[in-house]
């Protein structure tokens, strides 16, 4: 997996490089699928589980803003310090 160095789009803007959004997005899918599926159950162990997804998917929404904006070595920054969190949560959850 590359680092956070940024790339240049065609329009000039400076944004996190494509394998790490793509990375984001498909991680953002799976988080979104699984809710989707816990949605349908409401016991106990699925209502807590259920809040740490929507934890981490909030945490991936936030990489996938920063990293389609104008990004820089503090953005940079923020991203690399939000994979660590949610790596970090979805190790602790499964």
């Amino acid at each position: 997996m590359s680092g956070n160095k940024s790339e240049t789009t065609e329009s000039g803007k400076t944004t996190l490089p494509h394998e790490r959004l793509i990375e984001a997005y498909n991680r953002r899918f799976e988080i979104q699928e699984e809710i989707d599926v816990m949605t349908k159950t409401t016991d106990g162990y699925q209502s807590r589980k259920f809040d740490q997804l929507t934890m981490q998917l909030t945490y991936v929404d936030n990489i996938i803003s920063i990293g389609e904006s104008d990004f820089d070595k503090k953005r940079a920054a923020t991203v690399g310090k939000l994979f660590a969190v949610l790596r970090t949560l979805q190790h602790s959850n499964n």
